[in-house]
């Protein structure tokens, strides 16, 4: 894996957050899967990836992220 899943850009997401944001399912996987990508983080306002997937509607990531545990 060649992303630095810890960076964080100016409000603190990550690209896990990022990813997640966005529906992008491929990446929320590879992320995860290949880099290891912390997925219990919390923001600064206590939220996690898959919070951000449930409110912003993604349902594929909050199924994807539901599997996982």
């Amino acid at each position: 894996c060649h992303a630095n899943v810890a960076a964080k850009d100016t409000v603190e997401l990550t690209p896990l957050y990022i990813a997640s944001i966005n529906g992008q399912i491929e990446v929320v996987n590879y992320l995860t899967e290949q880099c290891h990508a912390y997925v219990d983080a919390n923001n600064k306002n206590g939220l996690t990836h898959f919070d951000f997937a449930s409110n912003y509607g993604y349902i594929e990531v909050a199924k994807y992220r539901i599997g996982q545990n």
